[in-house]
């Protein structure tokens, strides 16, 4: 079997440079989504936060309205 040539080991060399940076790439990619992801967790554990107080909020102003109705009709 003869020797590789220049041009057979550059482009050898070059379709492995290519595939490790399609291999970068990729992880790249996948570490940006997981990222985006946790953040989109993190922005509706907040907005549940909110939710949840604002519906404190509303309940205690619902009691409050019924008791001042309720001390007014005695």
């Amino acid at each position: 079997m003869p020797p590789e040539s220049e041009l057979q080991i550059s482009l050898r060399n070059a379709k492995i440079a290519n595939d490790d940076r399609k291999i970068k790439a990729e992880r790249k990619r996948q570490k940006r989504e997981l990222e985006l992801k946790e953040e989109t967790v993190q922005i509706a554990k907040a907005n549940s936060k909110k939710v949840t107080v604002a519906l404190v909020i509303s309940i205690i102003s619902l009691l409050m309205s019924v008791s001042t109705f309720i001390q007014n009709q005695m």
